[in-house]
């Protein structure tokens, strides 16, 4: 695998020496589960793509816990915690914004105008929930 958790945590730290990391941790523990034997389009590991996209958000310098919810935004549907213990161990900020990520990765898109508002509707709802 090309980027670890620790590039990621090396990254959000050199953005901000300061920096909590323990988001990070724990969200990375969360994917491995999740995404264990699970792949995205084209074959490679869900974990890769998760780690990809919170390398890319820690990139632009955003806060841990959406460098968090970047590592874990497609892992809901395929964890079989209860969302009341995954919002303990998440903290209800963190656990918020994947909540909204996976609504918003179930969109479907299509050509029927009645269809396509009603998934715009949703799309603008979870945004103005977190505008992160």
């Amino acid at each position: 695998m090309g980027i670890s958790i620790q590039d990621i945590i090396a990254k959000a730290r050199q953005a901000d020496p300061q920096i909590d990391t323990a988001p990070l941790g724990r969200a990375y523990e969360i994917a491995q589960g999740a995404y264990a034997g699970k792949t995205v389009a084209g074959g490679r590991p869900m974990l890769e793509h998760g780690l990809n996209v919170a390398d890319t958000l820690a990139g632009y310098n955003l806060d841990v816990n959406t460098i968090a919810a970047g590592l874990l935004h497609n892992a809901i549907p395929f964890l079989s915690t209860p969302k009341e213990k995954l919002r303990a161990e998440l903290g209800g900020d963190l656990f918020n914004m994947v909540e909204l990520l996976a609504s918003l990765n179930s969109l479907k898109f299509s050509f029927d105008e009645n269809e396509q508002s009603g998934e715009m509707r949703r799309m603008f709802i979870a945004m103005a929930k977190d505008v992160r």
